[in-house]
C-alpha cells in the first residue's frame, strides 16, 4: 500500500498503525456513510491475503 500511495502522492507520510489509518481515513467520509464504510474497511483489513481483500470489496 505504501508504494501505491507514494506513486499518487510522492510527499505523503505513511501511517503504519492500522487504528490511525482507519481514523484518518474516516475523517474524510461523511457522517451518514461512516458506519457502512468502516464495516467495509474492517472486512478488508481482516482479509488473510490481498486476493481475499479484493474479494470482499
Amino acid at each position: 500500500m505504501k508504494e501505491s500511495i507514494n506513486v499518487a502522492f510522492p510527499n505523503t507520510e505513511y501511517q503504519y498503525c492500522i487504528v490511525h489509518q482507519v481514523r484518518n481515513t474516516l475523517k474524510y467520509v461523511s457522517e451518514k456513510d461512516k458506519k457502512a464504510f468502516a464495516t467495509g474497511l474492517k472486512k478488508i483489513y481482516h482479509a488473510i491475503n490481498e486476493e481475499q481483500g479484493y474479494a470482499v470489496m
